[in-house]
């Protein structure tokens, strides 16, 4: 068994692995934004980040032809479209030019061990989590599991919601297909790839990190070092509960490290996310993200090829990031996508000519306004229209499909769902710590006269105060009982990074721009978090929050790095003892902090039978063995997507447990998901009571009525249906035969399929002798 499950393993990183290599000379040429020659760069050229890329590319090449009605994505369509890939990816690399086999030949000598080394270690180590305590299990796992199942049999596009059978999803759903599609191609069994996925993901945030880290730094060992840090990282919380609390490291103080903020609001970070394993939207869209950063910076960076091929090529992949994310995980776009505009808008640019200069050597004002005016309205319209088309292009076939009804809702919050500043500290505190730390030298990296640098930080402190005023503003809480501390704290963030952008290095010059813009729009995002919400308080906080906590991240790496590089350049050596020891702790804590969550989960039982393997499916056996049976019965036998019904109970349950094995649409699931993805509650009603009369009816003709209603294939006959529904209405199902035929009866569970389903007779010769 472990030998199977290990080619799977190589199976499912070679196909990625060969889809990154296939789009890596397009990404190294759309990276290209400076004059030296690529191959003498300290860059990547995007390399890290063709990961992500990669099946970005597949994803969408498969997915956009079934969006628009031309086809359906079939196993055979998928192989084909990763054919074309390799195919144009081997006719790319075959027919370079020698200058850019040499630019590609650098970019692999010189990165081939960061990239590759940290893509496998994040992978195995998570892997090996996943190995220890693999049980798709609790939490929202039965319905991303239901998810990559479904997607993994589908054909069609628009999707149905699998458990709203026949009801068209509204709901971000890209990401689990990008996953499923290559499950899809691989054949690999979905209870392992569920695992394979969530490992797999550590390793793209990892490789997308170091592509971001390598645009800011130039430095692949910072690089490498941040996008560790950042993937692994912990809060302070952990520590906080287990060291000053006195808790044991199990998994309810892991569950409460997340739930600092004011109740029922939490939140979540990358090594948190990825070790409680929920394959969920907001989880899989982490790579994108980092991604949309990481080519936004190129672009703010890449000014001087902004209307050449290169500028061209980066800006296309920006937007189809951008459209991409906005059907894998929406909220990412109000945040990330909101980074990456700033980022665009705010890059440098220069005139398209020069004024013309005068007798005495001067030019006109109006001239100077005029000649950097249009080049600056000419470069957004350049940069608008390109990214916005390739946004467009994901963005509409998504919106078009997926009927997409929900209202927005938004408002103010009000005084009872405020955070105080020590919550938002125990989220964010080591990132902030960081940035604490390095402040100082960073200002003395200015090199400028004190009293020029003094006015540009009070220009950072008026545009902090700015900030201030928008509580004065909120109609629901008054002045007194506002968050100041956390907006406060936000301010002066802000005030700071506004500041740092003003200072210009002789030696950096533009270089913290990026960065600055980065770390403004993340502590204005916890400002306007404790302001306003979007649908719901909750999914604001929490996928606010999620943000807030990458973009400290990301601006926290580069101010330490900024800070030794400083102190290296300068040769203090006892300087650099001194800045070191509270960012080694600050780390050591951090660290710790994880350790003792992965021994939470690793320790962690919910099933009575543990099992050492990556499937995650595994445990069924001992908790029912017929269940078991009838799941892989239906996933050996039953192609596309039939409609079961099996028995509808409490969200977080045993209830939807085939359709989550098995990916077949059920006739109703979890009551507030299915609604959540466009089930009206009328609906969600009428579909709950037609599941338990079809149960409990002794009505033959009803039964049968309702069953056609549905179109309802399958019927699920086991304990957990005795146990909701009693058995008496259940054995009209035994009683007519010629109606409900079974086709597994083992341990207490059967399953039958009706009459008019079209199975019925397929299934009576292909069982035969089960």
């Amino acid at each position: 068994m472990l030998t199977s499950e290990l080619i799977d393993v190589l199976v499912w990183i070679t196909i990625i692995e060969l889809l990154s290599f296939a789009v890596l000379p397009f990404v190294v040429q759309s990276f290209h934004t400076e004059s030296e020659p690529q191959s003498r760069c300290a860059n990547d050229f995007g390399y890290g980040a063709s990961k992500v890329l990669g099946i970005l590319t597949f994803g969408l090449l498969t997915w956009l032809p079934a969006a628009l009605g031309i086809v359906e994505v079939s196993r055979n369509w998928a192989t084909f479209c990763f054919l074309v890939i390799l195919t144009t990816g081997v006719y790319r690399w075959m027919n370079s030019t020698s200058e850019e086999t040499a630019s590609l030949q650098g970019v692999l000598r010189k990165n081939f061990l960061f990239v590759e080394g940290l893509f496998l270690s994040l992978t195995f180590f998570f892997l090996l989590i996943r190995y220890l305590n693999p049980e798709i299990f609790w939490g929202e796992k039965p319905m991303d599991s239901t998810f990559l199942h479904f997607f993994t049999r589908n054909e069609s596009i628009p999707p149905q919601d699998p458990w709203g059978a026949g009801h068209t999803m509204s709901y971000y759903y890209l990401g689990i297909y990008f996953l499923a599609v290559i499950l899809k191609l691989s054949g690999i069994p979905v209870s392992i790839g569920y695992n394979l996925a969530i490992a797999t993901l550590a390793g793209l945030i990892g490789t997308a990190l170091y592509s971001l880290f390598v645009q800011l730094t130039s430095n692949r060992a910072t690089a490498l070092l941040g996008a560790i840090a950042i993937v692994l990282a912990s809060d302070p919380e952990v520590l906080r509960l287990t060291a000053f609390e006195g808790r044991a490291p199990n998994f309810d103080t892991f569950w409460a490290s997340t739930r600092v903020l004011t109740s029922p609001h939490f939140y979540e970070y990358t090594s948190w996310s990825l070790l409680f394993a929920d394959l969920h939207a907001h989880v899989i869209s982490i790579p994108f993200t980092v991604v949309l950063l990481t080519l936004s910076v190129v672009v703010c960076k890449g000014s001087a090829v902004r209307y050449t091929k290169s500028g061209l090529g980066v800006r296309l992949l920006l937007g189809a990031t951008l459209g991409s994310i906005y059907a894998v995980n929406t909220w990412d776009v109000l945040t990330f996508g909101a980074v990456a505009g700033l980022l665009v808008f705010f890059t440098p640019y220069g005139p398209f000519w020069r004024p013309p200069t005068r007798a005495d050597g001067s030019t006109s004002m109006a001239e100077r306004v005029f000649a950097f005016g249009f080049a600056r309205l000419i470069a957004l319209v350049w940069d608008g229209l390109v990214i916005g088309f390739s946004a467009l292009m994901v963005a509409i076939p998504y919106s078009l499909e997926s009927g997409a009804k929900n209202r927005i809702h938004k408002g103010w919050a009000t005084a009872g769902e405020f955070n105080e500043v020590g919550q938002v500290i125990l989220m964010i505190g080591y990132w902030f710590g960081l940035i604490v730390v390095a402040t100082l030298v960073m200002v003395a990296i200015a090199e400028q006269p004190l009293r020029r640098l003094i006015g540009r930080l009070v220009v950072g402190v008026l545009f902090a105060g700015s900030l201030l005023l928008l509580p004065f503003w909120n109609p629901t809480t008054q002045v007194s009982d506002q968050p100041w501390g956390v907006m406060v704290l936000g301010a002066l963030f802000a005030g700071l990074f506004f500041a740092l952008i003003t200072i210009r290095s002789k030696r950096y010059g533009e270089q913290d721009l990026p960065v600055c813009i980065i770390g403004i729009s993340g502590a204005i995002l916890i400002i306007l978090l404790e302001q306003f919400f979007l649908i719901d308080r909750m999914n604001s906080i929490f996928k606010g929050y999620m943000a807030v906590w990458m973009l400290f991240a990301i601006v926290a790496i580069y101010f330490i790095h900024r800070l030794f590089q400083y102190l290296a350049r300068t040769g203090d050596r006892k300087g650099m003892l001194i800045a070191s020891l509270p960012v080694v702790l600050l780390f050591i804590a951090s660290s710790i902090g994880t350790a003792l969550n992965c021994l939470a989960v690793v320790d962690l039982q919910r099933v009575p039978v543990r099992t050492r393997t990556l499937d995650g499916a595994a445990y069924l056996d001992g908790i029912s063995s017929g269940d078991a049976l009838a799941i892989s019965w239906l996933n050996h036998f039953v192609r596309r997507t039939p409609t079961i019904l099996e028995a509808w109970g409490p969200s977080y349950r045993e209830y939807s447990r085939i359709s989550m094995h098995t990916g077949l649409p059920a006739l109703i699931g979890w009551e507030h998901h299915v609604q959540q993805r466009g089930l009206s509650h009328s609906e969600f009603e009428e579909r709950r009571d037609a599941a338990t009369s079809i149960y409990t009816s002794s009505d033959l003709l009803l039964t049968k009525m309702l069953l056609l209603k549905y179109r309802v294939e399958f019927v699920i006959v086991g304990e957990i249906e005795r146990k909701s529904y009693g058995s008496k209405g259940l054995q009209k199902f035994y009683d007519h035969p010629e109606l409900f035929r079974p086709v597994i009866n083992s341990s207490g569970t059967t399953v039958f399929v009706t009459h008019f389903s079209e199975s019925f007779q397929r299934l009576n010769s292909s069982t035969r002798g089960i």
